[in-house]
């Protein structure tokens, strides 16, 4: 079963993959279904989750605000388990 989590203008599905620690969480556009805007997945090397954006997309304060919230939700979430 994924989560799905959700902002004015994106949404973000999570999936957990066999032989993967860590789920990867993919962006969409609401307004554009189907169009992928980026992952959020594990960077050992950092420790945390990381934003990995998709080619020639474009964001704006409101996207990136909701992307940084969300990062510090899931890397907050990842420290207490």
């Amino acid at each position: 079963m994924s989560e799905m989590f959700e902002s004015e203008f994106l949404y973000i599905l999570k999936a957990e993959l066999p032989k993967r620690k860590t789920p990867i969480y993919s962006l969409f556009s609401k307004y554009n279904p189907g169009v992928k805007l980026g992952e959020i997945k594990w960077f050992g090397a950092w420790r945390k989750y990381c934003f990995y954006p998709e080619s020639d997309t474009i964001f704006d304060n409101k996207c990136l605000n909701y992307i940084i919230e969300f990062l510090d939700f899931v890397n907050k979430r990842k420290q207490e388990a």
